[in-house]
C-alpha cells in the first residue's frame, strides 16, 4: 500500500473529483477516502471488478491497514 496513492480525503474527493478518479483509474488499484481520519468509502476501477477475486482480495488487503 502506497499511502499517498491509496488514501485520499474526502475533502479532496470533493474538491477535486476528476483528478482523484483519473488517478484511481490510471493506478488500477482501490483508493481509501477518509473523513476526519476514518475509512469512509473504498473507490475500486471497474477494470477490476471484471475479475471479482481480485477486486474482493484488492478490498481485503485495504482493509487490514
Amino acid at each position: 500500500m502506497d499511502i499517498e496513492r491509496d488514501i485520499r480525503t474526502l475533502d479532496e474527493l470533493k474538491t477535486d473529483t476528476n483528478r482523484v478518479i483519473s488517478d484511481v483509474r490510471a493506478g488500477k488499484r482501490p483508493v481509501i477516502i477518509t473523513s476526519k481520519g476514518e475509512p469512509e468509502l473504498i473507490l475500486i476501477p471497474a477494470a477490476l471488478l471484471k475479475n471479482r477475486r481480485t477486486a474482493l482480495k484488492a478490498a481485503c488487503d485495504l482493509a487490514t491497514v
